[in-house]
């Protein structure tokens, strides 16, 4: 896992499918290993919902633990919260839509942002450049790629 760093905030940049599969691989028998399954699970449908649609209590509740003890164990398996992983998600899917020249305020509701400042802000918290530069940086990438 890598971080980013931004003013003074530091966000990791997770790989979820390495990060999945080697939480599988690993399989430590001990007596956390039911809430492991659990909290492994729940990455899982993390990654299948539509990206910011869905809220960690939500998560909690689909692999049946309390919000506290599922915020917990999550961050003891992965080392991040599970409001960055959804975080992330979000920012994975705007991207997405940017690169298939969806506008930002489409973007932005798509996404699960409430407003396309939130989104702005959040963007450029966790991607270090704001949405306008990051899509020119990644186009230009593109064509240079051609």
């Amino acid at each position: 896992m890598s971080k980013q760093t931004t003013g003074t905030q530091e966000e990791p940049t997770v790989d979820f499918d390495a990060l999945i599969a080697s939480k599988i691989i690993e399989k430590k028998p001990d007596k956390k290993e039911g809430y492991n399954t659990q909290v492994v699970r729940s990455l899982a449908y993390i990654m299948e919902a539509p990206a910011g649609h869905i809220k960690v209590k939500d998560v909690a509740s689909y692999v049946r633990m309390s919000l506290f003890h599922f915020q917990r164990e999550f961050k003891s398996l992965f080392g991040v919260t599970p409001k960055q992983v959804l975080a992330s998600f979000q920012i994975k899917e705007a991207q997405r839509l940017m690169l298939a020249e969806t506008t930002f305020t489409q973007v932005a509701k798509q996404a699960g942002f409430a407003h396309l400042s939130h989104f702005s802000r959040r963007f450029k918290e966790l991607v270090g450049e704001s949405p306008l530069r990051w899509l020119k940086q990644e186009q230009n990438r593109q064509a240079q790629a051609h």
